[in-house]
């Protein structure tokens, strides 16, 4: 069976919430179609990895808030994991998680945890917070976060962290004229290993890459304990990435919604798209 994630999901109140989760299992099927045309596994269960920002709502309180109002498909509320089931349609698993800002200004991600975790610590308190919790910690790569004096914080984790104990994120964002970071390769020499996001805006229509970003894995997925197979999603022997990066035009436009949206107001109470 193959495994096709979504490592880095927002979820907002500007999205449709039941063509968001169509479409985000359609892509990630299709990305890992193309990779089991080598592999020739069977099946195919779809997973999204959300990572709530602080002054966001829950995107799982998102989903529960939009069921019974969906008209293609079934939410199940699995407690601490949310499943979508719709025809024609993948198995979608949707998992908890949170987006941490640090006291660097660098964003660190656990994955496949409830437990919230407070901003502003300093990189190193976080990420054993998260490793003590039993969650996934991700550097995720995010525009103008890894260069110059936080560039050099970036390194110096890297080169200083227990490789089995962390991953590093790529995102639909990065250019893809731009060369790889050299972050990535000092990781990859470490044995540190990457993983791939959508990493979307709270912009109506960013809900669109949901899905077609991401790393596909080789494994087993006992659906009667969701979150604790989305955790072994992580230690599988190797990692299938699919899709493209963003284009340079893309980038400067989403660069421009992104300083857009850092000077609104945060969003409160909002209403819910079915």
């Amino acid at each position: 069976m193959l495994i096709s994630a979504d490592t880095h999901v927002h979820l907002y109140p500007e999205y449709p919430i039941e063509t968001t989760l169509q479409g985000a299992s359609r892509r990630l099927t299709a990305g890992a179609h193309l990779i089991q045309k080598d592999l020739g596994a069977a099946g195919t269960i779809t997973l999204l990895f959300l990572t709530d920002r602080k002054g966001f709502p829950d995107g799982r309180d998102l989903l529960r808030r939009a069921d019974g109002k969906l008209r293609a498909g079934e939410l199940v509320d699995l407690g601490s994991v949310m499943s979508y089931r719709g025809k024609f349609i993948s198995p979608l698993y949707v998992i908890p998680g949170k987006q941490i800002v640090t006291a660097e200004k660098i964003e660190l991600l656990a994955l496949a945890t409830e437990t919230s975790f407070p901003d502003g610590e300093p990189l190193a308190v976080s990420y054993e917070k998260i490793v003590a919790n039993g969650a996934i910690p991700v550097l995720p790569w995010s525009p103008g976060k890894w260069f110059f004096a936080r560039g050099g914080i970036v390194g110096n984790f890297i080169r200083s962290a227990n490789p089995e104990q962390i991953f590093l994120g790529d995102i639909f964002m990065r250019p893809g004229l731009w060369s790889a970071p050299r972050h990535f390769s000092e990781g990859n020499s470490r044995g540190i290993r990457l993983l791939r996001g959508s990493d979307s805006l709270a912009v109506p229509g960013e809900e669109v890459l949901i899905g077609g970003y991401g790393t596909a894995v080789e494994g087993e997925f006992d659906m009667r304990d969701p979150l604790h197979s989305a955790r072994r999603y992580f230690s599988a022997p190797k990692f299938h990435h699919f899709g493209a990066h963003s284009s340079i035009l893309h980038f400067v436009t989403r660069m421009n919604r992104a300083r857009a949206l850092k000077g609104s107001s945060v969003l409160a109470e909002p209403s819910v798209q079915p």
